[in-house]
C-alpha cells in the first residue's frame, strides 16, 4: 500500500491527477460537487476512447451546468452519467477510484479555483483494497440515489452473471485475485447473486465458490423446470 498527500500551493495536482486517470485500463468512477475543469474531463474521454469504462456523478447545480464540459458525451461513450443533491443537500464528495486499487480523494473539487487558488489537499491511496471497496460501495450508493441504477439493472440478467462466474472462478483458481474487482462491480447490481458479490468484496473466496455453484446448480433446476 502507498499513500502521498499533495496540497495544491505546493504541487502541480491536478498534473497528477492527469498521470493518474492516464494509467487506467479497465474502470474509472468520480464523484465530485463541482467538476468544471476541462483539461480533466476531456482526459476522461480520452480514456473512455482507449476502452476505459468511465463512470461520473456530480452536484445537480447550476454551477457545473454553465461549465464548459459536455456531460452528454460520458454516456454517448457508453459511460455512465448523473447528477444529484441540491443546495439544501448537496453531494459534497470529491473522490476518484481507478481500476478499483487507486482512491483519489481529499478536499479538492474539480475546479480551476481548486488548483490555482484555494488551498487545498489531495491524497492518493494505492493498492489498499479496502478502501477502494469502501469508496466504491459509497459510489454504488451515489448511484442507486439517483435512480438512473434501475435502467441499468434492466440490462444485467443471470445469464450474464453465469459467464462472468466462470471467469471470477478461473482467476480464483489461478490465484490472480487483484483481477476480481472489475468482474465483482458488473454484477452489484444483481440483488439476486447479492450474497455471492458480498462474498467477493470481502475477500471470502471460498466461501464465494460454493454460493457460486449452489446458485448454478438452483437455477439450472429452475429453467428445467420452467421449460
Amino acid at each position: 500500500m502507498q499513500i502521498t498527500t499533495y496540497f495544491t500551493k505546493h504541487t502541480n495536482v491536478k498534473k497528477i491527477i492527469l498521470d493518474l486517470l492516464d494509467t487506467a485500463n479497465t474502470q474509472v468512477n468520480v464523484a465530485v460537487a463541482w467538476f468544471t475543469e476541462p483539461l480533466l474531463f476531456s482526459k476522461l474521454l480520452e480514456i473512455q476512447d482507449r476502452g476505459v469504462n468511465v463512470e461520473l456523478i456530480v452536484t445537480s447545480h447550476d454551477f457545473n451546468r454553465k461549465s464548459p464540459n459536455d456531460y452528454s458525451l460520458i454516456e454517448e461513450n457508453g459511460g455512465f452519467f448523473t447528477e444529484i443533491g441540491n443546495d439544501e443537500q448537496l453531494m459534497h464528495m470529491k473522490f476518484c477510484v481507478i481500476d478499483f486499487k487507486t482512491v483519489i480523494s481529499g478536499s479538492a473539487n474539480w475546479s480551476k479555483s481548486a488548483f490555482t487558488k484555494h488551498n487545498e489537499e489531495v491524497t492518493v491511496v494505492q493498492d489498499n483494497l479496502s478502501r477502494s471497496n469502501d469508496f466504491m460501495a459509497e459510489f454504488q450508493r451515489l448511484k442507486e440515489l439517483s435512480g438512473k441504477i434501475k435502467d441499468i439493472q434492466k440490462d444485467l440478467d443471470i445469464s450474464r452473471a453465469l459467464k462472468t462466474f466462470e471467469v471470477i472462478k478461473a482467476l480464483i483458481n489461478i490465484g490472480d485475485t487483484h483481477a476480481l474487482q472489475p468482474y465483482i462491480y458488473q454484477l452489484k447490481d444483481i440483488p439476486e447473486i447479492e450474497p455471492i458479490t458480498n462474498h467477493l468484496i470481502a475477500g471470502n473466496y471460498t466461501a464465494a465458490v460454493s454460493e457460486i455453484d449452489l446458485f448454478k446448480i438452483n437455477y439450472t433446476q429452475i429453467v428445467s423446470v420452467n421449460e
